[in-house]
């Protein structure tokens, strides 16, 4: 999780050209890019975290803090995932209204809500089950496999057969390198795929969980809130009560 957040975190700052940190929930810093010393003297001084921490919830998804000592200059904050507020928070800046002030980079506050849009969109896009370098060549190409073919009734013979490899043995190897069993995989890669419907579309949900491969609507609840600890709905409607508060 933490590497998926990173380059994020890089990803976010190319773009924008904004310093951005983030922390997990009980104040840690994950990653960083674009701050100073200057900047961290701020952000410390400031108790930013603290600030952001303290006013932040699911109906107020976007905070700014006021940086004492500088005019029209601000700190802003929003949850890492807004479905799992414990995953931690961004803290982006310093941004100022004013042009060239003591290098601070010009973001009025009005251009922050289409900038944290951008940041949600950029963890929307990294997948839930990236193939991670350290996985085994045959757990590569399985996850590989898993995602191209998860709207499909695939099992873990499929993949075994795909790779011409024991059956008993490649769940084995899923099960030791991901901390998953197969069906955990594919029904965890089944759900991701199914967040950007949910939020994206106005599809029933009975087509959302046809579309990534599930053969039942209450199956589809059933895993939906296990992995997310809410159903399909309440889910789609946080994040539509979420995007019209930050706009």
């Amino acid at each position: 999780m933490f590497d998926d957040i990173k380059e994020i975190v890089n990803k976010f700052y190319i773009s924008t050209n904004l310093p951005i940190v983030s922390y997990t929930y009980d104040g840690d810093e994950i990653s960083s890019v674009g701050l100073s010393n200057t900047f961290r003297k701020l952000l410390r001084n400031n108790d930013v975290f603290d600030e952001v921490k303290k006013s932040i919830s699911v109906d107020n998804a976007l905070i700014s803090v006021k940086v004492k000592s500088l005019r029209d200059t601000y700190f802003s904050g929003c949850f890492i995932n807004i479905d799992e507020p414990e995953m931690g928070l961004y803290i982006l800046g310093p941004h100022s209204c004013n042009f060239d002030y003591l290098d601070i980079p010009f973001k009025p506050k009005c251009l922050i809500p289409s900038l944290v849009i951008l940041l949600y969109d950029l963890n929307r896009k990294t997948c839930c089950y990236k193939v991670k370098n350290s996985y085994s060549y045959h757990v590569r190409k399985a996850i590989d496999y898993i995602g191209f073919k998860y709207n499909e009734d695939i099992s873990l013979s499929d993949v075994a057969n795909y790779l011409n490899i024991n059956k008993s043995y490649l769940s084995s190897l899923i099960k030791k390198e991901t901390d998953n069993t197969f069906t955990e995989v594919l029904n965890e890669m089944r759900v991701a795929r199914s967040k950007k419907l949910l939020r994206d579309s106005n599809l029933p949900i009975l087509d959302i969980a046809l579309q990534v491969g599930f053969n039942s609507q209450n199956y589809y609840n059933i895993i939906f809130k296990k992995i997310t600890q809410m159903t399909p709905m309440q889910f789609r409607n946080n994040n539509r009560e979420l995007e019209h508060k930050i706009i």
